[in-house]
């Protein structure tokens, strides 16, 4: 689900300390400390309405079908 708001421009609220933590430290996601914490959660939540340019996604990614078409083609290639 990160990648898709990524793809379409919207920010994303993910956990800190999971792998989806690199998004934050490259500024394209809204991080977490404790996803169980509803509070926490609302109020980044809250922010990312209240500023969406401030939570924009800094990195953009293919689409998934754009990146299945580019794997394709490479093992394509690789089985000439």
């Amino acid at each position: 689900m990160v990648s898709d708001a990524l793809y379409y421009e919207k920010p994303a609220i993910v956990a800190n300390k999971t792998a989806l933590g690199d998004f934050v430290k490259a500024g394209s996601a809204v991080g977490v400390e404790n996803p169980d914490d509803a509070r926490e959660v609302a109020e980044k939540i809250g922010l990312a309405l209240k500023k969406p340019e401030k939570f924009a996604p800094k990195v953009f990614l293919d689409s998934f079908d754009d990146t299945n078409k580019k794997t394709i083609r490479i093992y394509e290639k690789l089985l000439k």
